[in-house]
């Protein structure tokens, strides 16, 4: 609840009770500002206090603590994300609707506050962790969304997902799912192709003829190599891989500006000066770090389970993917990525290729080969991999959610994903080795 003192009116000539609203709201305002200039973490009281022409102690009348203040602006920000422009449901043109809330969604998306506030929702996750998931919810909880989602449910074939989860994956999926966050752009061609793909998921699914068919997109380039490095100097290789983890370690937790090359140093033993003799900079030990521990995770991942027919395969490679990709390092490193891409989209960009590219890139090839063969109708057997990985993993609720992984109920996310991609029931389909 927002409230302003007796005695902070006396103290503060700008929250005379005439004006307590406009004081709010220059509050708001300057706390938006500092928490995109600086993230939540790097937001500061005193400035946000500064920037708003009223004292610390008007804040804290107003604000019961800092948490409260930033909760506060984050809900405002979804609230006004999430209402004036968006579309009308028509259900007499249900597939044009479809992709005109394709549109709003990655337009809105783009927005740079929208990405900004998204990005510092995800960086609250770890701090806030209650605040971040409920901010999620209000991202899904938009009535036009929910709307499309009910108008497609009275349509014969689609699948009964709960509303707000069908709601979350369609938003995902227009929105280009972690890739945007990481600043990955992609031509007006290439956004169409996905908006394709996602209407004739959503309309009629794989099943049905695609209104179109396209020779397969440009998705991630094959993994990239690791990045070079000065080998000079005595320290052996397993030493300093243990100062990269422990460098993942620290960038995790503290974000890029808030680690120093000296905490590592002193950590490690390994002498400051010989860091950077080997990486050169700060910026390249980052992305050395996240090669490490990309390179980790990837060492201990099975290839995609490919079963006899195609239902049993989509649900052995979406419930492996959940488990997969739900793992606390990969959560960590997705959230780091997206918290640090505003100003290391280079490195961010290829350590999730890295990560991802051999299973898109699989994965694709095998719905090529459906395709082909009649078994599969797809708008883009590129783009529906993509696209069915990033359902798979659940979209970015991984990133703003701290819900453990339960094998029961992944198997019932596996099986909500191959239903809506297929049409048809797939409670009695084998995982077959899983």
């Amino acid at each position: 609840r927002i409230r302003i003192g007796h005695s902070t009116r006396m103290s503060d000539p700008a929250s005379a009770p005439d004006d307590e609203e406009r004081v709010i709201e220059r509050i708001l305002a300057a706390a938006r500002d500092q928490i995109l200039r600086h993230g939540l973490a790097g937001a500061r009281v005193d400035q946000i206090a500064r920037k708003a022409a009223v004292s610390k102690q008007t804040i804290y009348a107003s604000f019961a603590s800092k948490d409260d203040l930033f909760r506060a602006v984050m809900k405002a920000t979804v609230a006004r994300a999430s209402a004036p422009d968006m579309p009308a449901v028509d259900a007499d043109r249900l597939e044009q609707t479809l992709l005109q809330f394709a549109r709003w969604v990655d337009k809105s998306m783009r927005e740079p506050a929208n990405l900004g506030f998204y990005r510092a929702n995800i960086e609250a996750a770890s701090t806030f962790p209650e605040m971040s998931a409920s901010l999620h919810s209000l991202r899904v909880d938009t009535p036009p969304m929910l709307a499309l989602i009910e108008t497609l449910q009275k349509r014969a074939g689609f699948p009964p997902l709960d509303a707000r989860r069908a709601a979350n994956w369609f938003g995902v999926l227009a929105a280009g799912g972690i890739e945007s966050l990481l600043g990955r752009d992609c031509s007006e061609a290439e956004r169409q192709v996905r908006f394709d793909s996602l209407v004739h998921l959503f309309a009629s699914g794989w099943s049905a003829p695609a209104p179109l068919s396209r020779d397969p997109a440009p998705g991630w380039d094959a993994p990239a190599e690791a990045p070079e490095q000065d080998s000079s100097g005595r320290t052996n290789a397993s030493r300093w891989d243990a100062m990269l983890r422990l460098a993942f370690d620290r960038f995790a937790d503290n974000g890029f500006s808030g680690t120093s090359v000296e905490q590592i140093a002193s950590a490690t033993g390994i002498a400051k000066m010989t860091i950077y003799r080997r990486y050169r900079s700060k910026d390249a030990l980052f992305g050395a770090a996240l090669h490490r521990i990309v390179t980790d995770l990837e060492s201990g991942r099975p290839a995609l389970a490919f079963e006899e027919d195609v239902a049993s395969t989509l649900l052995a490679i979406a419930y492996q993917q959940d488990r997969i990709y739900s793992g606390k390092e990969y959560v960590r490193l997705a959230r780091l990525l997206v918290t640090a891409a505003p100003n290391h989209e280079e490195s961010v960009q290829t350590a999730w290729r890295r990560l991802t590219a051999q299973e898109e890139i699989d994965l694709g090839n095998y719905f090529l080969a459906q395709r082909d063969a009649g078994q599969l109708y797809l708008v883009d057997p590129v783009v529906a991999a993509s696209q069915f990985l990033l359902l798979a993993r659940r979209g970015n609720r991984r990133l703003t959610d701290e819900a453990l992984w339960d094998p029961d109920d992944a198997m019932t996310h596996a099986r909500d994903v191959v239903r809506l991609c297929l049409r048809r029931d797939v409670s009695g389909t084998s995982l077959g080795r899983f």
